[in-house]
């Protein structure tokens, strides 16, 4: 059962590249997730930022229901590379530029396209497989996915005042 994942190498591939992008999608900081306190805190001290702070969710999930719809339909290579880079450029602009416009688009960019990666890549892995294999497969790659989120808090200290 396990072992299948691993038979056809074609298969193999698109689940590290697969995997790969979910860990990266899921490395991406949510620094303006409404569970966390310190968004909280802001919204009570400037409540005219809760707007941003729902827009920013609600564009996320009308690109993460979107891009899956794409990732069902047909292995969408373009939108992943797209997707990495656009959260690769908006990260390091985020890193450099802190507390500035650029660092609010920067943030928003880089959730759009963690939530491009993130089903696509999985509909990726998912169509690359067939029967049991594919659960297993689906799993290894939600785990990848899971890696990056549970590093992602552990890197946001690495950086203070984001």
């Amino acid at each position: 059962m396990f072992g299948e994942v691993f038979d056809d190498p074609v298969a193999v591939r698109t689940l590290v590249a697969g995997a790969a992008a979910l860990f990266a999608s899921g490395l991406d900081p949510r620094i303006w997730s409404p569970q966390l306190s310190s968004v909280q805190a802001a919204v009570r001290a400037q409540p005219g930022i809760e707007a941003t702070i729902l827009l920013n969710g609600v564009a996320g999930a009308i690109v993460l229901l979107a891009a899956g719809a794409v990732g069902d339909l047909a292995r969408a290579r373009p939108l992943i590379r797209g997707g990495l880079v656009t959260l690769l450029v908006a990260s390091v602009a985020c890193l450099l530029l802190p507390g500035t416009p650029v660092f609010t688009v920067g943030r928003v960019a880089g959730n759009l396209a963690a939530a491009i990666v993130f089903p696509v890549a999985l509909a990726s892995v998912a169509v690359a497989y067939t029967g049991i294999s594919r659960a297993t497969a689906i799993g290894l790659a939600y785990a990848a996915y899971s890696g990056g989120q549970a590093l992602m808090p552990v890197l946001l200290t690495l950086r203070p005042g984001l």
